[in-house]
């Protein structure tokens, strides 16, 4: 039994009291250290820019050089942070809206060729006669870049504008020219077939309401026995919907875990009313298949919801924050990592492997939306998804 004692406790509470004064002023020190290993940083900054300014052998612009600091520092964290202008900025709100300013194609690009592997109905490039399959040779007289980012600035722009393409098509002597005219292009996320008993939804990204439009799709008649979920391709978008979505097929349980310095550890857990446990689900992946993407993959295939077919994911295990600016400019920063169910990160470039491994479709201008049933003989990753939900007969 510990005896109490006046003298005793004021001692004790002086100690503290003194250790408390010293642990303040420690990190008092260290914060006045912080801030001005940082102001010299920022001094030698404005040194350089200045000195840039004055003796440069030619005038520079002040704008534009602040603008390349900012990217050469973003350029050193990761490949998904970046600087962008306003313009860039519109670009992908509007991207993430479902609806952007162009000609209406997606396109696949290796180090040879771009191909276009589907049309949007009703866009400017459907109207000019441009058709699945085609390849795109040159852009407004120049030659069409395969780096998708670069490829998009080319074909996107201004209402109203011409974009002269090139192109080639099977059949065709030589290449030929046809002229869209940019125009508004509302993109549908979701797109529906139905093979027999089952339900075909290609889910191109997550954007502004799809998982209401994936969750209309599921509600809608005749019923159906089972469900392939096609993300190939699907670049991600959106994290409150990808998590919305996978809360479409379950119950219960974890659907991914995101850990950043701003918010800590983040726990999004699936609700009640999902699609009925007693209906398959085969999710079909590949390469392209990246963040929201592998978000619901992870989810259904960790929680034994579904079988993954297809190729391993594209790998990217990160969230970003869009931070506006007063002219518009934004920064895109990585301010997160987002883990499976499993408690396992996406690995960077590897991605998630599938339980069935199946090679690409033999032709690589296969059109994902598949209106027509001929075109599944090309598609062998479909064709195994479906043999795996379709019962057998009795």
């Amino acid at each position: 039994m510990n005896e109490y004692t006046p003298g005793r406790a004021l001692v004790l509470v002086g100690l503290l009291f003194t250790a408390g004064m010293s642990a303040g002023l420690g990190v008092g020190l260290l914060g006045a250290e912080r801030a001005n290993a940082r102001n010299s940083q920022i001094a030698r900054f404005e040194d350089v820019f200045e000195q840039i300014d004055r003796a440069y052998v030619d005038p520079v612009d002040r704008d534009a050089m602040v603008d390349a600091a900012i990217r050469g520092m973003l350029a050193s964290l990761d490949e998904h942070s970046r600087w962008m202008s306003a313009e860039q900025a519109a670009e992908l709100s509007q991207h993430r809206d479902g609806a952007y300013d162009g000609i209406g194609v997606e396109l696949q690009t290796s180090t040879e060729e771009v191909r276009v592997i589907g049309v949007i109905p009703g866009s400017p490039a459907e109207r000019a006669g441009l058709g699945t399959g085609d390849r795109i040779v040159a852009i407004n007289g120049e030659t069409a870049l395969t780096e998708i980012d670069r490829l998009t600035r080319q074909l996107d722009g201004p209402n109203g504008e011409t974009v002269v393409l090139t192109i080639q098509r099977d059949g065709w002597s030589e290449p030929r020219e046809l002229r869209p005219v940019r125009d508004r292009v509302l993109v549908p996320s979701v797109s529906v077939a139905r093979y027999g008993k089952v339900l075909y939804l290609r889910l191109s990204q997550f954007q502004r309401g799809s998982a209401d439009d994936v969750a209309a799709a599921l509600a809608s008649e005749p019923p159906f026995d089972a469900l392939v979920l096609d993300l190939r391709d699907n670049p991600g978008g959106l994290l409150d919907e990808s998590l919305k979505v996978a809360d479409l097929f379950l119950a219960d349980g974890v659907i991914a875990t995101a850990r950043s310095r701003t918010n800590g550890i983040e726990e999004f857990s699936a609700q009640p009313n999902a699609l009925s446990a007693n209906i398959p689900i085969a999710v079909l992946v590949n390469e392209m298949s990246a963040s929201g993407s592998e978000i619901v993959a992870a989810a259904l295939q960790d929680s034994g919801r579904a079988k993954l077919v297809g190729h391993a994911t594209y790998g990217k295990g990160t969230v970003q924050s869009v931070f506006i600016y007063p002219d518009q400019s934004a920064l895109k920063l990585t301010t997160g990592r987002y883990y499976t169910p499993s408690g396992k990160p996406v690995t960077s470039h590897q991605g998630r492997a599938p339980d069935v491994l199946v090679d690409s479709p033999a032709s690589g201008n296969i059109p994902w939306s598949l209106q027509a049933d001929d075109r599944l003989a090309a598609d062998t990753q479909l064709q195994k998804a479906l043999s795996m939900v379709t019962p057998a007969p009795m």
